[in-house]
């Protein structure tokens, strides 16, 4: 698994030319870290009210895997800690940070892991869906797991022994229903029946992906080698309809919890080394773009991106 430093950044979605107008309900978000005294990584939240100077929360811990909670209250995280020996492990199990006010709780049950990949959390935040691994490495068990919360109850939907790499499985989305996920192995997409345990590939060169909150569609990340990567939309009721969104250059797609617009990371020459990227916002409708000016040069490098309520407290 490639570990990856982050830092948050939240900005407020209103129609993207509208930032200026009453806030809405959810904001923008970017996974950052800052250097502090003793060389120590500090990670955070940068919040951009719709009106107003950005602000931060701050984060109580060293993330490895990250989501976002779809109720925009809360994030979830494995955590990095350090051993005192001058290297890192990841901490068993996985935490759920509370962000008004901050408050970090973890989640039941998980002992029998000893470790856990990239997840994703329903939109009632009461089912973690996870890539993991069981028993003692490296022997035991590995594939995709639901777990109920709050009491940690631990499903498999698709299992194996063959765990030499780790789950073969990643965790990219879990759909508005609760019946399936959208995983990736083998450098492609499919979607696993979580009742079932079977796997439909979606076919096509693709990377990444998320289900739109609606249910409707999956945003996906088209490769298209030598050119540039796009955002396309795939019809779930028939993953064979493709919709182009008409852009390169795109690395993720994260919905936002209306299913208007998709959120995304975008490269910015003139930056920092450090600080590379902006946030924009893409009207699925319209196929409109706009970059929210306050996070030019201000939303990290991880692109750990997501949304957060407006309403959080500073």
């Amino acid at each position: 698994m490639r570990m990856i430093t982050m830092v948050v950044v939240i900005a407020v979605l209103a129609s993207p030319a509208a930032r200026s107008a009453e806030p809405v309900s959810f904001s923008p978000a970017a996974l950052m870290s800052r250097q502090t005294a003793g060389n120590h990584a500090e990670f955070f939240i940068a919040v951009f009210p719709p009106a107003g100077k950005e602000f931060e929360i701050l984060l109580p811990l060293t993330p490895r895997w990250f989501a976002y909670g779809p109720s925009g209250r809360s994030v979830y995280a494995t955590a990095l800690v350090d051993t005192g020996r001058g290297s890192i492990t990841t901490q068993p199990g996985i935490l759920k940070i509370d962000l008004d006010p901050v408050r970090v709780s973890n989640i039941e049950g998980l002992d029998a892991f000893y470790s856990l990949g990239p997840f994703a959390v329903s939109q009632g935040e009461d089912l973690v869906v996870s890539g993991g691994s069981k028993g003692n490495y490296p022997a035991g068990s590995c594939g995709v797991y639901e777990i109920r919360l709050p009491a940690g109850d631990i499903r498999a939907a698709v299992e194996t022994s063959d765990c030499r790499a780790g789950s073969p499985w990643r965790v990219l989305s879990l759909s508005p229903e609760k019946t399936e996920a959208l995983i990736s192995a083998n450098r492609s997409l499919g979607v696993l029946d979580l009742a079932k345990g079977s796997i439909t590939k979606v076919e096509g060169q693709l990377s990444k992906g998320s289900f739109s909150p609606d249910g409707r569609w999956i945003a996906a990340i088209q490769i298209n080698n030598p050119n540039p990567p796009k955002i396309i939309l795939i019809d779930r009721s028939d993953l064979t309809k493709r919709r182009d969104l008409g852009a390169s250059e795109d690395s993720e797609a994260v919905w936002s919890p209306d299913s208007k617009f998709l959120l995304h990371a975008v490269y910015r020459p003139a930056c920092p080394s450090e600080n590379p990227l902006a946030l924009e916002t893409l009207e699925v409708q319209t196929g409109a773009r706009s970059v929210i000016k306050e996070s030019i040069c201000n939303s990290g490098s991880s692109r750990q991106i997501g949304w957060v309520r407006s309403n959080i407290k500073r």
